[in-house]
């Protein structure tokens, strides 16, 4: 079991408890013990490689409609790999995350949250603050459903060739300005239409920083962060 620690957030918060922000994370091998691999498998430098970055002018936003790749559950340490970036679909771990922000997600693993009937905004590393709080607050602000919460994942994603990107299953909006209306109706379109559609809470959550606006707040009782166990789903 990895169990969360108040100091690694001292890295990338101002203090814990604190409103998460963006702010470059590198797992800490000093703090961690990895069960599952995933850090040596599926996980990738989120970091802003490049300061002098600038996010190009507004322009149209781009939508993807892609076929299906599959949808595979793949166990660790088995690699995955995608030909697309990023990926719309295809193979995936057996756990998906739980819903939220966080400091990075691996796309085997988001990829899960897509199929499960979710909404995933990636960011380029090196956006600035601004970008990312326009799309939290939006996210935030989107309705619930009857079944529950709107179901959503933000994180960094290395290697996005635009500033944000919103992916549903099989479909994606790149951006270079963050359009509400553009989104919103995105979002209607394609939220839960899916291969699957549960509201269960997804048990994967290493580096997971909050949710719903809610403030990070280490847990009393520190859950597993990786089982990767095929517990969560068996599809």
């Amino acid at each position: 079991m990895r169990v969360v620690l108040c100091a690694w957030l001292t890295a990338t918060l101002a203090a814990c408890g604190q409103p998460y922000v963006n702010i470059p994370f590198k797992p800490d091998p000093a703090l961690w013990t990895p069960e599952c691999d995933d850090l040596t498998v599926d996980w990738a430098d989120a970091t802003c490689q490049n300061p002098q970055w600038q996010a190009p002018a507004c322009a149209q936003p781009v939508l993807v409609d892609a076929p299906e790749a599959g949808h595979d559950v793949v166990a660790l340490p088995t690699a995955l790999t995608y030909t697309a970036s990023p990926p719309l679909s295809g193979s995936h771990r057996p756990d998906w995350a739980r819903w939220g922000e966080y400091a990075y997600l691996p796309p085997q693993v988001w990829l899960h949250n897509l199929e499960v009937g979710g909404i995933v905004v990636l960011y380029h590393p090196c956006v600035p603050a601004s970008v990312v709080d326009d799309l939290r607050q939006w996210l935030r602000v989107q309705p619930a459903d009857a079944a529950g919460l709107f179901r959503w994942i933000l994180t960094p994603y290395p290697g996005l060739t635009t500033p944000f990107a919103i992916l549903a299953w099989q479909h994606s909006l790149a951006g270079t300005c963050l359009d509400a209306t553009t989104a919103d109706a995105f979002a209607q379109a394609h939220y839960r239409h899916a291969p699957e559609d549960t509201t269960l809470m997804g048990a994967y959550q290493y580096g997971w920083l909050g949710g719903s606006g809610a403030l990070y707040v280490a847990p009393t009782s520190p859950p597993p962060t990786c089982t990767d166990a095929a517990t969560t789903d068996g599809m």
